[in-house]
């Protein structure tokens, strides 16, 4: 009796195993590269050449960049995460690309809008993201845009214009998989590593 039950319940375990679906963590991949930001307002301008860290969800698709530079003499950092975002892939003539692009809201479209803005985009490569782990993603992420702010508390005006070209981090995506970071303990380990250079937001 006791040798019965003993198979019935390895069975039932063996079943359960095999059909619950494996929960593995979100792999992340990491690029680095220059970003530069041209700051238009008030009668002044300020070109900034910032060195980024862009993390991609490659689950979620979101994706969040830390950028940091030496502003007239002090170490400053920023950050942004991109929510509410997916993949987009595209064929061209010579191969296929990823975009990682915004929906538009419902106000926009409410406007007539039909398309979605671009975050970044690249040409697809075959990168390793972890051991015997593979994707076919951009080896290089770039992007160009301007955009319009008002200064706090008068109000006025300012133009920013700025570029980036980043490049996959091979080691710092698999170190990172390794551990099974989050996006947002990647993000938050970033920081405190910049601020402990004496970097401030």
């Amino acid at each position: 009796m006791k040798f019965t039950i003993k198979i019935l319940f390895l069975r039932l375990l063996l079943a359960v195993t095999i059909l619950t679906p494996a929960v593995a963590p979100a792999e992340l991949i990491f690029y680095k590269g220059p970003r530069t930001d041209t700051y238009v307002g008030e009668g002044h301008g300020l070109t900034v050449a910032w060195k980024m860290v862009l993390i991609v969800d490659h689950d979620t698709a979101k994706s969040a960049r830390l950028q940091y530079a030496t502003i007239n003499g002090v170490k400053r950092y920023s950050t942004t995460s991109w929510t509410n975002t997916h993949f987009v892939h595209v064929t061209g003539a010579t191969g296929s690309y990823t975009v990682i692009a915004r929906p538009p809201t419902q106000c926009e479209m409410d406007c007539g809008a039909t398309g979605e803005g671009v975050y970044c985009k690249g040409r697809d490569a075959t990168l390793t993201l972890n051991t015997n782990s593979t994707v076919s993603f951009p080896r290089i992420m770039s992007d160009r845009g301007n955009g319009l702010s008002y200064s706090q508390p008068s109000g006025q005006p300012n133009l920013v214009d700025g570029s980036f070209q980043v490049t996959f981090d091979r080691p710092g995506t698999i170190a990172s998989n390794r551990t099974g970071e989050t996006l947002e303990a990647a993000l938050a380990r970033l920081i405190a590593h910049f601020e402990s250079l004496g970097y401030t937001r």
